[in-house]
């Protein structure tokens, strides 16, 4: 078993619900302006913010959009860690996803991809989201960059 499978066995993993739509939306929104991807780099805040925010929206209204989240054990409207992505026909679109500061080194945001990726099949891995971290993961999973699947 791997370590990401014993997190999941110890841990709730859980879809999103409803009361969880801020705290991914706020997350997701400083966590990639954070890290100030090209981008993002040129653009003014309140630009950033603004669109992105009506983008992510309707990323997450849409049919195929999975996320999944590790909430707090102590409290199950507190979130550990969160993961987004499409189980499309031909391709897992993987968006984005955060693990939030006090919930670090325990294998949470692994154990959710694990999850995710078991959907993957003979499905094409696609990332939307270009940073140092997801570059590295598309090199070890051999996942594809398409930003293009944010809009459709």
């Amino acid at each position: 078993m791997s370590a990401a499978a014993a997190v999941i066995e110890q841990s709730t993993v859980r879809f999103e619900i409803p009361s969880d739509r801020n705290a991914i939306l706020s997350s997701w929104l400083r966590s990639y302006y954070r890290q100030k991807p090209r981008a993002v780099a040129e653009m003014k805040p309140e630009t950033y913010f603004a669109e992105h925010q009506a983008l992510i929206k309707q990323i997450l209204e849409r049919e195929e959009t999975v996320v999944l989240v590790v909430p707090s054990p102590a409290a199950e409207a507190h979130l550990c860690s969160w993961l987004c992505g499409e189980v499309r026909p031909r391709e897992l679109v993987l968006h984005w996803g955060v693990t939030f500061r006090f919930a670090r080194a325990n294998g949470f945001f692994d154990a959710l991809l694990e999850r995710l990726l078991a959907e993957r099949g003979d499905r094409q891995l696609i990332y939307t989201h270009s940073t140092k971290s997801s570059r590295a993961f598309a090199e070890k999973h051999g996942a594809t960059f398409n930003p293009m699947r944010l809009f459709a």
